[in-house]
């Protein structure tokens, strides 16, 4: 896949995440549906590696796979809990704020600045498009400065995640990153959801059950490694 095809692939399927984790949030607690989420995901790959017959993960490369994890858990933990309080079209509006915090990061971990007019402006006209689509959404309450304030940090824990894989320069193929990442980062899902909700759930919506394979092959498969790619 080409980069051009992987980036117009990150921004259809991410642009849809907030609605779907909505949905899967129906008849799942967040820690379940997201847990769920990710371990239908780590399953999924390693049976596509099955298939390939391709190594899934190599011990040199935790690092990296560490670093990739981040943008998993503790982050998606983040997400799913906040979107309890918050619309989805306000999730989307913060999530266009993640090259502001990408570029952050770059000036921290790189000792590169990004920052120039230009993207700047392209930045401001991306998140001021987002605010006028849901711009009914627009609610703010006390509950929802929360929800806000998570999405924030889930921003700056994605984009750090990011950037530091980058930091390492190591080549890892986007299919092995993926991998490693689930396999580090599952555990802490499954932890998390013991720990914070301790319930197995007995029914499962519709909206619940597609959300969560959409979120699963797509969100976390075909997009995490479309992001790799890119």
């Amino acid at each position: 896949m080409s980069t051009k095809a992987a980036y117009l692939a990150v921004i259809a399927i991410w642009s849809t995440t907030p609605l779907a984790i909505k949905f899967s949030n129906d008849s799942l607690s967040p820690y379940a549906a997201v847990s769920l989420r990710m371990v239908l995901g780590l399953v999924f790959l390693l049976f596509i590696a099955s298939l390939l017959r391709t190594s899934s993960v190599r011990l040199k490369n935790w690092k990296t796979y560490f670093a990739a994890s981040l943008s998993m858990f503790p982050n998606m933990v983040i997400v799913y809990w906040a979107a309890q309080y918050i619309p989805s079209g306000i999730v989307s509006v913060l999530f266009g704020l993640t090259p502001f915090f990408s570029g952050i990061a770059s000036i921290w971990l790189l000792k590169d600045n990004p920052f120039n007019a230009r993207r700047i402006l392209a930045l401001l006209i991306a998140v001021s498009g987002l605010v006028l689509i849901f711009y009914d959404q627009m609610n703010i309450n006390q509950e929802s400065i929360k929800g806000i304030v998570e999405i924030l940090i889930s921003n700056a824990l994605f984009s750090i995640s990011g950037v530091w894989v980058k930091k390492l320069s190591t080549q890892v193929a986007p299919l092995e990153q993926t991998t490693g990442a689930l396999l580090i980062a599952v555990p802490g899902f499954i932890v998390s959801w013991i720990v914070f909700d301790g319930q197995i759930p007995l029914q499962i919506s519709s909206s619940s059950l597609y959300g969560t394979l959409y979120l699963a092959i797509f969100g976390t498969i075909v997009g995490y490694l479309c992001f790799s790619i890119y």
